[in-house]
């Protein structure tokens, strides 16, 4: 068998010595010696040699020459259909061969650097204009209490930025120092500009806020408030608008004690609020909210929606429970009101605005632990601690909170306690009434 083969290898290379392969306009012809190398005959390795010599097969299909080749005798229009780009390839003469996958390959190369671009079927060969400037906007925080958004602006081909509220942005509106923006607006436009003129400056892209709602129920047990209630701007001094009096608890009113009480409030403020009663929509059918109102008779749902510019809060429902019958709180006897969650004030702002309530409702809290705090975490502090049966009436805690910031003069100041005595149960009520807060009647003696 062996001398067989070697015979019929031999016959095999006198019989065929001449290679032909298409060219452009011919037939061009290589001379071909098949040949046995280390007693192992390859005949297609030496055809793929032979015809890579005359530069009629290649193996470089990833570089910017087989790119380039592409371009120049397939790829010769600024766009075309991928699929006349590999039937050119396949039928040209003069086109080089190379493995099957090989301009796919390329295609995708060419794509991931931006080289060309696909349209569906159609691509697109570059060089392409470069991209105009713009701007990402990205939140990093919302408070839900006042709409005050921050953002943080990141410019795209370019480094300056500018903003406009209430309009277009234009290199003309304001110029932006830093790349931290925060704004209660609804509306705000930032334009991104390449100082150097590389990028073109593209259209100004607008960010909207967004809408919410909050709602909180409450007691007025005032007598003689008008059936309006208190606006919401008349709050006391150190209590922002819808914050409880710590350790009060919404949904445990006396009965016959006071009108149960709504109020809502949207963030931003100045969008426009609709409300309804009945469970109706109240984008539809719901009326303008101006202030605090009466929970009608029989009401078990309030929807509130609110809109400005365009932009429409999600629908804002509160349920509205129906309250047990409990003892009235006798508004002629001393009253010790002892929250279940103590009263707590850490901020010099809020813990004076509790001192201005006290002494306007007189009251004397017991159960007190005053401190006085320098800034940072490991800053200087002073502390005093009375015991529960020792009751300080507003002026005197503030002259232990003076006497404190002799110590610590420029600390921040706290104040906590763990229950209110008043004179009357008129007292209680008026500065629960004030500070629009419920109250658990468990917590009320007697």
């Amino acid at each position: 068998l062996p001398r067989f083969l070697a015979q019929f290898h031999s016959a095999v290379r006198e019989t065929f010595t001449t290679l032909y392969y298409p060219t452009r306009d011919r037939l061009a012809k290589v001379d071909f010696l098949m040949e046995f190398k280390e007693n192992r005959y390859n005949g297609e390795e030496q055809v793929t040699a032979a015809l890579e010599d005359r530069q009629k097969y290649t193996t470089d299909v990833a570089s910017e020459t087989f790119r380039k080749k592409m371009e120049a005798r397939l790829f010769t229009q600024a766009s075309m259909q991928w699929t006349e780009i590999r039937r050119r390839a396949a039928t040209a003469p003069g086109w080089q061969w190379h493995r099957p996958d090989a301009l796919d390959r390329m295609k995708a190369d060419c794509l991931h650097k931006d080289v060309w671009r696909e349209e569906g079927s159609w691509v697109n060969k570059g060089p392409f204009p470069k991209p105009a400037a713009t701007v990402r906007i990205r939140e990093l925080h919302r408070d839900d209490d006042t709409g005050v958004v921050k953002l943080r602006l990141s410019p795209v081909h370019g480094d300056t930025l500018y903003a406009e509220v209430g309009a277009a942005a234009t290199p003309a509106s304001m110029k932006l120092d830093g790349r931290d923006f925060e704004t209660a607006d609804l509306k705000v436009s930032f334009l991104a500009v390449d100082a150097a003129g590389v990028h073109e400056t593209g259209e100004p892209v607008e960010w909207r806020n967004r809408i919410t709602l909050k709602s909180r129920e409450y007691v007025d047990a005032r007598p003689g408030v008008p059936e309006a209630g208190a606006r919401p701007g008349t709050l006391e001094a150190g209590i922002h608008p819808g914050t409880l009096e710590a350790g009060a608890r919404p949904g445990m009113v006396e009965a016959g004690g006071g009108r149960r009480m709504v109020e809502i409030r949207a963030a931003p403020p100045s969008a426009p609020i609709r409300y309804t009663t009945d469970g109706s929509d109240p984008a539809v059918a719901g009326g303008a909210y101006d202030e605090p109102f009466p929970v009608p008779e029989g009401a078990r749902l309030i929807l509130a929606v609110a809109a400005r510019d365009g932009i429409v809060s999600e629908t804002h429902r509160r349920e509205i429970a129906e309250r047990p019958v409990e003892k009235p709180i006798d508004r002629s006897r001393p009253v010790v009101w002892t929250p279940s969650r103590g009263l707590r004030f850490e901020t010099t702002r809020t813990a004076y605005g509790f001192l201005g309530r006290l002494k306007q409702h007189e009251g004397a809290a017991s159960g007190l632990r005053i401190s006085v705090q320098a800034e940072g975490s490991g800053g200087t502090w002073s502390e005093l601690n009375f015991s529960e049966d020792l009751a300080l009436d507003g002026a005197g805690i503030e002259r232990a909170v003076e006497a404190l910031r002799e110590i610590v003069a420029d600390g921040e100041v706290s104040v906590e306690a763990t229950r209110i005595r008043y004179p009357t149960g008129q007292h209680f009520l008026d500065h629960v009434a004030a500070i629009r807060t419920d109250y658990r009647r468990d917590d009320v003696e007697p």
